[in-house]
């Protein structure tokens, strides 16, 4: 059936219906020609994580067994996180008040700790955790009063205090500060930081919080996230990682799994990349190659890594393939399926093509 809503000429010579029909056999969809993107190039400094759309990805399956993400919501009652019983027992556990859509903790008077300052908080028992497998705290809390911070605490010490001293109850921590305007604010506790050992097993969780006078917060919630967490909603992605104090923004992949670019090689070209993983006892291997075209892949890079601590900065020789176009490959693989690989900042750059300065611009709040 014709389309009557089409409205075809009436009549064509020969001579057009010869062009029209020429040109339907020239256009690009019919004559084979090479209709992918043309490659990428690195005329400024080139950051292959800014264009991970173009990326050809290989492998780098999310593990179906990846950790879960433990939660607690305190709109209702949780009968597990239970008031701390201090060290000193002189002094009395904080009060609790279950609202609406949270747990109201309250520092009395009677929570005054010999320096006259209130403390306590609530505790949590946990079946033996690893602190190496987990990745941060984020704790949901609001409130108006002078609470002035809170501290994520681990595993109770044994014994009591006296009425004269005031240990902490627990073995170690990190403190937060507390915002003290009434909104909900959240607040994320890195577990990784290197101040805690990783080894000790986790008994107890704690949250303890100090003021300077009586007051009260409200927990709306607290989750503990585990080191995968993170890279679970992707195969492949880029986020902002740390490592000793030193923040990348990071391709994620998961071993074994690659990222191919065709990328076109400047001269003096070089590629510098940071090498990252999450667990100190999943190594994995990272291997940069590059395949010019017409030509066989040659590796430029292969090693295996295991120190969550640190990145691990590499930089790649690729002047002999200056001009050419080549496929690069980042690939990961280790022992352990699904461990995640971490290509911190991946540049591809080349010698200067201008006498004008580079500036940097550092600003800080």
């Amino acid at each position: 059936m014709i389309d009557e809503s089409v409205v075809y000429p009436r009549s064509l010579n020969g001579s057009r219906c010869a062009a029209l029909l020429l040109a339907i056999l020239l256009a690009p969809s019919c004559t084979g020609q090479d209709s992918s993107p043309p490659p990428l190039t690195a005329e400024v400094p080139l950051h292959l994580e800014e264009h991970l759309d173009v990326a050809t990805i290989v492998g780098s399956e999310v593990p179906v067994d990846a950790p879960t993400v433990m939660e607690w919501h305190f709109d209702k009652p949780q009968e597990d996180w239970k008031p701390v019983v201090p060290w000193n027992p002189t002094i009395d556990p904080v009060e609790v008040t279950q609202l609406d859509d949270a747990l109201r903790v309250t520092l009395t008077d009677g929570t005054r700790n010999p320096n006259g300052l209130p403390r306590g908080g609530l505790v949590l028992e946990v079946p033996d955790w690893r602190l190496k497998d987990w990745a941060y705290v984020l704790v949901r809390a609001r409130t108006a009063d002078d609470v002035r911070n809170f501290w994520i605490e681990f595993n109770r010490r044994e014994g009591t205090g006296s009425d004269t001293d005031f240990p902490d109850p627990f073995e170690y921590g990190s403190a937060v500060p507390v915002v003290s305007d009434g909104t909900v604010q959240t607040y994320r506790v890195r577990l990784d930081n290197g101040r805690l050992p990783l080894e000790d097993p986790i008994r107890q969780i704690a949250l303890w919080f100090g003021a300077n006078e009586p007051a009260s917060i409200d927990l709306l919630s607290v989750s503990v996230i585990p080191k995968e967490a993170d890279y679970a909603a992707a195969p492949v992605g880029v986020r902002t990682d740390a490592r000793s104090e030193a923040y990348r923004r990071a391709l994620y992949t998961h071993a074994p799994g690659r990222l191919e670019y065709r990328v076109q090689v400047p001269e003096a070209g070089r590629l510098d990349v940071g090498l990252g993983v999450l667990r100190d006892d999943a190594p994995v291997t990272f291997r940069v190659t590059a395949r010019p075209e017409g030509s066989d892949a040659q590796t430029l890079l292969a090693e295996t890594y295991a120190d969550r601590d640190h990145w691990a900065q590499r930089s790649v020789d690729l002047s002999h393939l200056a001009g050419q176009t080549v496929t690069l490959v980042l690939e990961a693989d280790a022992e352990r399926a699904g461990s995640v690989a971490l290509w911190a900042a991946p540049t591809i750059s080349g010698a200067r093509t201008t006498d004008k300065p580079n500036v940097v611009f550092y600003i800080i709040d």
